[in-house]
């Protein structure tokens, strides 16, 4: 049974796990986040997300979210969705914390998340160098940049789109049917974000939490053989078609292949990212409750 979420409390802590079961609208959970209809859609940045991100693995505090008793009756949102419905008794209304909670969704595992609710993947790599003030380097692929974006130099800066040099020869490896599907495009064997050394989306490093060695060594097996194959495929095909960025498709192909890691070098960083991920799974939100009739002479305070 369903019961509000704030009774006489004037705040609530709640785990990121809860929250984000809530958010994600599952319908055999406590409660459920949703959005008045005066909410704006998702408005931020690649470079912020990563931003939020990098606190989330480090196990920073994000800040204190605000929401409250949603009206029984009301129109409300879904979250990463265009479909309203009335609200219900469980429901809360988010007033502050949208862009956060939509942020973390791009890098939750599936679990009850529908593609809809993804525009965003967030790739961590387990190789290259991080970003100044990154714990790891960072990357990130979406619905605009299905390649990914041109290389920050630091943590914090405005990511720039992927020069048109290179999506020209992005374009010469993956077949025009994958590119027009990019969410197929990111959950190919031989796909990481153009700038990536050895990447792996944050929602499957969450998902395979406990077998990391395993689940790590044979991405990296996969990735090795999806590589060969790809470079293959693409030599055979210069004989056949016109392509002026096939030498370039293959120089960059075979230039990932040669600079992949060993699995001993990958199982090294396993502490450190499990550590990492404990500090998301154990990380804790306060929610502050807002008055019911907020929006009644107000606009909601969005980040």
């Amino acid at each position: 049974m369903h019961t509000s979420f704030f009774d006489t409390e004037s705040a609530k802590i709640v785990t990121l796990p809860d929250w984000m079961a809530w958010a994600s609208n599952q319908a055999d959970v406590a409660h459920r986040v949703v959005l008045p209809m005066i909410q704006r859609g998702s408005v931020w940045a690649p470079h912020k997300i990563l931003d939020l991100w990098d606190t989330l693995l480090r196990g920073m505090p994000m800040g204190a979210l605000m929401a409250r008793n949603s009206p029984q009756g009301s129109t409300v949102k879904i979250l990463g969705e265009i479909q309203t419905r009335e609200s219900a008794e469980g429901d809360s209304d988010l007033i502050d914390g949208q862009q956060r909670t939509l942020a973390i969704m791009a890098g939750w595992p599936p679990s009850g998340l529908k593609d809809s609710m993804r525009p965003v993947v967030i790739w961590l790599d387990l190789i290259d160098a991080p970003q100044e003030e990154y714990i790891f380097r960072l990357l990130v692929t979406t619905t605009s940049q299905p390649f990914g974006y041109a290389r920050a130099t630091r943590g914090g800066n405005a990511i720039s789109k992927l020069e048109h040099s290179k999506l020209r020869v992005a374009n010469a490896i993956w077949k025009p049917e994958e590119i027009k599907d990019e969410k197929a495009l990111w959950k190919s064997p031989d796909f990481m974000p153009w700038d990536a050394n050895f990447s792996v989306p944050i929602t499957e490093l969450m998902e395979n939490s406990n077998e990391l060695s395993n689940f790590l060594t044979s991405r990296l097996d996969s990735y090795r053989s999806a590589l060969n194959q790809k470079i293959d495929a693409i030599k055979s095909s210069k004989n056949t078609e016109a392509n002026p960025n096939s030498d370039a498709a293959i120089k960059y192909l075979e230039s990932k292949y040669n600079s992949l890691p060993s699995a001993e070098e990958i199982i090294k960083r396993i502490p450190t990212i499990q550590a990492a991920l404990q500090n998301i799974n154990t990380c804790q939100l306060p929610i502050l409750r807002v008055r019911e009739d907020i929006l009644n002479d107000k606009e909601p305070q969005d980040d």
